[in-house]
């Protein structure tokens, strides 16, 4: 399948036809304004929405995720599962969040070390450390450690909306 993130709900193409899955046909999409559709390793689709916080798809099972379930905020730029099968949220404009060490949620913020509390892209690397493009530059947590890059690293002032992996890692 390809899927496409719209503002009316995500879109599944098989080759034939589209199909199309919104607030009004999934109640676990809690809101139609997809910013984010990603696979995770597990073969689950992750879904980022404007105000709905995240929905996952998995096992033609949907669930979702919200500030009830440990999100900072509903408002939503991207999501991702990790290898562990972890849930990493990246919000508008309060931070990050992991999903999943047995119920627990992890908050990271500019308190926890992230250069901005925006988060627009996140990407997890071949060693397994999450990479996480914010309003204002770089972080990359391992574990629990965080280490943030910016202009003092040589990167250009201002925000990364994008993260991606070149095929020899």
């Amino acid at each position: 399948y390809l899927w496409f993130a719209t503002w009316e709900g995500v879109v599944r193409y098989n080759g034939q036809e589209f199909r199309s899955f919104g607030r009004n046909n999934v109640p676990e999409l809690r809101d139609s304004g997809i910013r984010s559709v990603q696979v995770g390793p597990s073969g689950a689709l992750v879904v980022a929405t404007s105000r709905g916080g995240v929905s996952v798809l998995r096992d033609g099972q949907w669930r979702s995720y919200g500030t009830d379930d440990g999100l900072p905020q509903d408002e939503t730029f991207v999501a991702i599962e990790d290898l562990d099968g972890r849930l990493w949220v990246g919000t508008e404009s309060q931070g990050l969040a992991r999903l999943g060490d047995g119920g627990q949620a992890r908050h990271f913020d500019m308190d926890s070390g992230l250069p901005s509390d925006v988060i627009y892209a996140l990407l997890q690397d071949g060693s397994g450390a999450i990479w996480v493009g914010t309003g204002k530059g770089v972080a990359r947590i391992e574990g629990d450690r965080l280490q943030a890059f910016g202009t003092d690293a040589g990167l250009p002032e201002g925000a990364v909306f994008s993260l991606a992996m070149a095929g020899d890692g």
